[in-house]
C-alpha cells in the first residue's frame, strides 16, 4: 500500500503542477497532465478506491482505521491519497477537471456548489444509510440539499483557540491564568514578551500570513465573537471595511515590535515551529494543529489553551465560529457505487468518528461519536465547542473562471500587512470586487441569493431557524 500511494501521489501532484487549476483550464487530453496508472483499479485483481484527503487531515491513525476496514473488506481495497494542504483545491481541481477523480475525496465547502452544478458529485440521498443520518443533526443534511437530494455531510468540527506558551508568560510577569481577553489585550502582552525576549529571539505573537487559512481564522474566524463577518447573511451583502480596525492593531503591532518578523511571507509550519521552540509566545491553532504540536513536542512544553481575543471589550455579540472540515464525497465519476456508498458509510458512522475522537485526531459533529468510555486527551476540552460557539449558514461561493477565489482575498490582506495599501482602501476595493462577483453569479443562475438570506438572522445564534422547526 505505501509503495502505490507513494506513486500514486507523485503522479497526482506531477498533475496538479503541470496545469492551472481553474475548472474550465484542464481537459482529459490535455498533454501536460500524465494520465494516472490505473492497471490496479480497472485491471486485474480486486478494485481500487482512491480516497483522497488533506495532508493535514492524514495521519497514521487514519492509516490504521483504513488498514483494519481493508482486513475486514477483501471485496476491494482503499487507498489513502495525501494532497498538501497549501494546494488542495488546486490539485483536486485539476484532477476533477482532467477526468482522474479520486473515487471518494474531501470537498471545500466553497468549491461544493461549483461540484454540484457541474454534476460532479454522487448524489447520496439513497446512499447514505438512514441508521447513520439519524445521529446527525437537520442542518448537516440541509448543507448541500438541492431537491430532496444532498451531496455532502458534514461530519466533523475544527475550533480555533488561542495558545500561549505559560513559561514565557511566567517569565515576562505576565499571569498564565489570564491570557488575552481582547485584541489591545493581545497587542500590549505581545509587545510586553517582544520588548523583554529581546536579544533572546522571543516575540510576542506570530501571525502566519503566507497563508490564506491563517486570515481565515484569525481575522476572519475570531472575529465573529464580536458580530464581525465579511457577509451580512441578513441583507446578503459583502462587506470587508468591519475588518480595518483589526488590520490597524496588527499593524501597530508590527510596528512595535510584537509581532514574529516576516509576517507577508510567514508560514504556518514554520510558524508552529517557532512556537515549539519556544520562540514565540501566542499563536492561534486549530485542534488538529494543536494534536500535531502535541504529538511532536518536548514533554514539558507548557502550553495554555484560551479561546481567541475578542475585536471589543465588552459581552460577545456574536457566536464563535466552528469550521467544517472538508466533508468527504463520492465521485460521480467512480464506476465502484456500491464500494464508494458503503466506505462513506463507514467514515460518517460512529464508530469511525469516535474512534478518531478519542486519539485527538477530530472532533465529530454527531453527539453520540463524542460519547466514549475511552479517555480522550486532556487538552481536547478546551476545543471542544462552547456557548456561545457555532457553525454559521453556508455563504454564496461559486468558482468561476472570472475569479481568483481565495486569491483576491489574500492578495488584499498582503498588501495591507506589507504597507503597499491602506486598510481601508484595500477592504473598500474587496468589498466592491465581491458585491460584483455575487452580483455575476445571480445574473448567470449559479446561485439564488434567497437560499443564503436571513432577514431575522442572529449572530448569536446562527444557526437558530433550526431550533425553532
Amino acid at each position: 500500500m505505501n509503495l502505490r500511494f507513494g506513486i500514486r501521489s507523485s503522479l497526482l501532484l506531477t498533475a496538479a503542477i503541470g496545469c492551472l487549476a481553474a475548472v474550465l483550464g484542464c481537459t482529459p487530453n490535455d498533454s501536460s497532465i500524465p494520465l494516472l496508472d490505473d492497471s490496479g483499479s480497472a485491471g486485474e485483481g480486486p478494485p481500487i478506491l482512491r480516497l483522497a484527503v488533506q495532508s493535514t487531515v492524514h495521519s497514521r491513525f487514519l492509516d490504521e482505521m483504513i488498514e483494519r476496514y481493508n482486513a475486514e473488506h477483501p471485496g476491494y481495497e482503499v487507498e489513502v491519497i495525501s494532497l498538501p494542504s497549501d494546494r488542495y483545491d488546486e490539485t483536486l481541481n485539476t484532477l476533477l477537471t482532467s477526468g482522474q477523480s479520486p473515487d471518494l475525496f474531501q470537498a471545500s465547502p466553497g468549491w461544493l456548489g461549483t461540484y454540484i452544478y457541474k454534476s460532479w458529485l454522487m448524489d447520496l440521498s439513497g446512499l447514505a444509510q438512514p441508521e447513520i443520518l439519524k445521529e446527525y443533526p437537520e442542518w448537516t443534511v440541509d448543507y448541500t440539499r438541492e431537491n430532496n437530494h444532498f451531496y455532502a455531510l458534514p461530519s466533523e468540527f475544527v475550533t480555533l483557540r488561542l495558545i500561549y506558551n505559560k513559561d514565557i508568560f511566567k517569565r515576562m510577569g505576565l499571569i498564565p491564568e489570564q491570557p488575552p481577553r481582547y485584541l489591545q489585550d493581545l497587542q500590549k502582552s505581545a509587545n510586553l514578551i517582544s520588548e523583554g525576549g529581546t536579544g533572546y529571539g522571543i516575540y510576542g505573537f506570530a501571525l502566519p500570513g503566507g497563508d490564506i487559512e491563517t486570515y481565515r481564522l484569525a481575522l476572519e474566524t475570531a472575529s465573529t465573537s464580536s458580530g464581525l463577518y465579511h457577509f451580512d447573511f441578513a441583507q446578503g451583502q459583502y462587506d470587508f471595511t468591519i475588518y480595518q480596525p483589526w488590520f490597524e492593531t496588527m499593524l501597530e503591532m508590527k510596528r512595535e515590535g510584537g509581532l514574529f518578523p516576516g509576517e507577508t511571507t510567514l508560514m504556518r509550519e514554520t510558524a508552529l515551529a517557532q512556537f515549539k521552540q519556544g520562540n514565540v509566545g501566542m499563536i492561534y491553532m486549530t485542534n488538529r494543529e494543536f494534536a500535531e504540536l502535541t504529538s511532536t513536542s518536548e514533554p514539558g512544553l507548557a502550553a495554555g489553551i484560551a479561546l481567541p481575543p475578542q475585536n471589543n471589550p465588552g459581552p460577545r455579540t456574536g457566536a464563535l465560529m466552528v469550521s467544517i472540515q472538508h466533508p468527504i464525497v463520492i465521485s460521480a465519476s467512480s464506476p465502484y457505487k456500491e464500494e464508494t456508498a458503503e466506505l462513506w458509510n463507514y467514515l460518517h458512522s460512529t464508530e469511525f468518528l469516535s474512534s478518531m475522537y478519542e486519539l485527538g485526531e477530530l472532533i465529530p459533529i454527531p453527539e453520540s461519536a463524542r460519547t466514549t468510555d475511552k479517555k480522550t486527551p486532556a487538552w481536547l476540552k478546551d476545543f471542544l465547542p462552547g456557548n456561545p460557539e457555532s457553525p454559521y449558514p453556508r455563504e454564496p461561493k461559486f468558482i468561476v473562471p472570472w475569479t481568483s477565489g481565495d486569491t483576491i482575498r489574500m492578495n488584499a490582506y498582503t498588501n495591507i500587512m506589507s504597507g503597499q495599501q491602506k486598510p481601508y482602501d484595500s477592504l473598500d476595493q474587496l468589498t466592491k470586487q465581491h458585491t460584483q462577483y455575487l452580483s455575476d453569479i445571480i445574473y448567470r443562475n449559479y446561485i439564488n441569493l434567497s437560499n443564503y438570506v436571513e432577514e431575522d438572522f442572529d449572530p448569536l445564534s446562527p444557526l437558530k431557524r433550526y431550533s425553532t422547526r
